[in-house]
């Protein structure tokens, strides 16, 4: 393969976003209790690797 068709691929790269419920607790000075947000997964798939995000979410 030479080096000029190497540099034409094109690498793709899939990406897959899951929303989930999180639940945690939490405590403060006032006290303490459960909290329950929407958060947002991004698992990126290329040649290069996999790289993972998360954001907050609206609306799971």
């Amino acid at each position: 393969m030479s080096q000029a068709s190497v540099r034409g691929t094109v690498r793709a790269t899939n990406t897959v976003t899951i929303k989930a419920l999180v639940r945690g607790t939490h405590a403060s000075a006032l006290g303490g209790g459960e909290v329950t947000r929407c958060q947002a997964f991004q698992v990126a798939f290329s040649a290069e690797g996999t790289t993972v995000s998360d954001t907050a979410a609206e609306g799971c």
